[in-house]
């Protein structure tokens, strides 16, 4: 019951990671190892790869680590208003995030995905 309570209490956290956010953090991690895989054999198009593995780093950071980038935010906040500190995220902020999270995962694949549609 205890567990079932403290499950209901962590999904109402603004910040809570969800299914959806693991999901597409543990592919943007599976990314990141094809990416730097790719770099090897296909040195012309080397940068393509780093490029593409280290926005897949950033979107794995963004889905499985919601605080990282909710600090950023609340830093740059902190030079708008008084009390950043004590900010919570809204709900644009969230929805945003998750946006935020599928465009760079799939801007990532794209430019992973770049030289072998073009050859």
């Amino acid at each position: 019951m205890a567990e079932k309570i403290e499950g209901l209490y962590n999904k109402t956290d603004p910040l809570y990671v969800s299914t959806y956010d693991k999901v597409v953090g543990y592919a943007a991690c599976a990314g990141i190892v094809v990416a730097i895989a790719l770099v090897f054999p296909y040195r012309q198009h080397a940068l393509n790869f780093v490029l593409s593995a280290l926005i897949f780093v950033w979107c794995s950071i963004n889905a499985l680590i919601p605080a990282v980038p909710w600090q950023l935010e609340k830093f740059r906040l902190s030079f708008r208003i008084s009390g950043a500190d004590d900010a919570e995220p809204s709900d644009f902020y969230r929805i945003g995030r998750k946006i935020e999270i599928m465009v760079y995962f799939v801007l990532a694949g794209m430019l992973a995905a770049a030289p072998f549609i073009v050859a």
